[in-house]
């Protein structure tokens, strides 16, 4: 068929918290969405910055790179605020810490390794005062700030990265990460 592409793969539906509509934390489903099924999306803290915080570009398949299309991508802050949610809320916030992977810290570690500490505290500030979007961002961010300087994060993303990352390289990113967040 021309113009039409059919997917096989299974994927979840998150939306932003902020964005859907629910003023019951404890309830898991997007208001907007309920005539599609309970559950059809959920509503995930820490997804807003992005959502708010992305560029257009030109995304290919993986399996076949001629299949293209430009979409809205979440930039480098976005990534850092979501991933900073997931590790930092199931370690301090519930009893989830033993489901985190080092994959979750690996994925962290390469943010930041591709990333500008100021770039990203400059797009944080920004967002974290956003009417919408500001708590979410600046929870983020104090999620972040608090993973830099815990030592069993520390200690988790030394481990996952052994074979992987020198360790003076690890040291002296971390170290150029916690001037910009302080302490």
């Amino acid at each position: 068929m021309t113009g039409r592409v059919v997917w096989q793969e299974q994927f979840d539906l998150d939306c932003p918290y902020a964005f859907s509509g629910n003023t019951d934390p404890r309830k898991r489903s997007v208001r907007a969405l309920l005539s599609h099924g309970k559950g059809s999306a959920n509503p995930t803290p820490g997804l807003e910055l992005a959502a708010a915080d992305r560029s257009l570009m030109e995304v290919s398949d993986l399996a076949n790179p001629e299949h293209r299309a430009v979409m809205w991508v979440a930039n480098a802050a976005g990534l850092v605020c979501a991933k900073s949610y997931k590790i930092g809320e199931r370690l301090y916030e519930s009893d989830r810490g033993s489901s985190l992977r080092d994959k979750d810290y690996v994925d962290l570690f390469l943010l930041m390794d591709s990333s500008v500490p100021a770039e990203i505290s400059t797009v944080f500030n920004h967002y974290a005062v956003h009417p919408v979007v500001g708590d979410s961002v600046a929870h983020g961010a104090e999620l972040f700030g608090r993973l830099l300087h815990d030592p069993s994060v520390d200690l988790r993303m030394r481990r996952a990265l052994d074979r992987l990352v020198p360790g003076d390289v690890l040291e002296n990113m971390l170290r150029t990460w916690n001037d910009t967040f302080g302490s």
